[in-house]
């Protein structure tokens, strides 16, 4: 699928930029001609009309962008709060005519998105060493997870120039080189039961059941995608240098074109209580909310997720040639 977008994408480009490029030719010949017959009545014959030259503009680009990204999660638990993003990037672009090209480059990117929910509970059963059922309940004031990318994105797009304004639009490819997160519960209060015997244990370590101030856990999320082709767009405001090179200052926006699944781990509770003494489930971990299951629902706290950013950019080009 992403092959025939990239196809359809590179065949609309080159129809649209030929269109472009044509216009001004067009435009040039027919007032050619009216211009012949108002100064040159006199003549007969054809028409002589001078050959247009073609400039072919070329740029080298060095860019720094900031604002705002996330992850867009689907989720009946929680919502997304955006965190910070910023890039530095390279790229080479140029038009034909001045007005339509290409431009292709690499950026060095930093994403940040947050999870957060507030009042989450849950409840789910396990089996202790004596094939007892105990019912593990826990409940949380507040839980808040940040996810961090390290990207290497890399931008295919078209490229225009209405002087002073510069847009592109098109695909961007970003690599996922980092990916971590932290989770932080606080407030959390763990309770087992046990309903053969109709008794709560709330202070029991070795149940790990009691109140919990802060809890919390660093990781690798697995399972995040490989690459997000994403839909990008530029638009600056160029301001001319006496040196002939050029400053731009404008916005930018990306959204993935796709949403990816999020990774269960063994359809684990974000709080859970695991057989690590004895037979008997002492250890409590904390899952991560793209791989947690909310056991009393059956869903998972994040089922679906896709990412976003948007800022303000700022570019210096380099007029590396200009062919007429």
């Amino acid at each position: 699928m992403a092959l025939v977008l990239i196809g359809v994408w590179t065949n609309s480009f080159f129809v649209s930029s030929q269109m472009l490029i044509d216009y001004p030719l067009l435009e040039q010949s027919r007032f050619s001609r009216i211009r012949y017959f108002i100064n040159n009545d006199c003549h007969c014959g054809s028409v002589h009309i001078g050959k247009q030259k073609v400039p072919f503009l070329h740029y080298f680009q060095i860019s720094a962008h900031g604002g705002l990204s996330g992850l867009t999660y689907q989720s009946d638990f929680g919502k997304m709060n955006p965190k910070a993003n910023g890039a530095l990037g390279i790229a080479y672009m140029f038009y034909i005519h001045g007005i339509a090209g290409l431009k292709l480059g690499a950026n060095v990117a930093y994403s940040g998105s947050q999870f957060k929910a507030i009042n989450y509970h849950d409840k789910y059963r396990v089996v202790d060493v004596e094939e007892d059922k105990m019912d593990v309940y826990y409940t949380a004031d507040e839980i808040t997870e940040r996810h961090h990318q390290l990207l290497l994105e890399i931008p295919f797009q078209l490229a225009l120039r209405f002087d002073p304004i510069t847009i592109d639009l098109g695909p961007k490819f970003s690599i996922p080189l980092l990916k971590k997160y932290r989770e932080q519960l606080y407030g959390v209060d763990l309770c087992a039961y046990y309903p053969a015997y109709d008794v709560e244990v709330d202070k029991a370590l070795a149940l790990a059941a009691g109140k919990y101030l802060k809890s919390g856990i660093d990781g690798t999320i697995d399972k995040f995608p490989a690459l997000w082709i994403s839909l990008s767009t530029n638009v600056a405001y160029t301001i001319p240098l006496k040196s002939g090179n050029e400053l731009g200052v404008g916005v930018y926006a990306d959204y993935a074109l796709k949403g990816y699944l999020s990774q269960r781990t063994r359809n684990l509770s974000l709080v859970t209580i695991t057989d690590t003494h004895d037979g008997i489930p002492v250890e409590r971990l904390v899952e991560s909310v793209l791989r947690a299951n909310h056991a009393l629902s059956g869903k998972q706290v994040v089922p679906k997720y896709s990412y976003f950013c948007t800022g303000l950019k700022l570019t210096y080009n380099i007029v590396l040639k200009t062919k007429k």
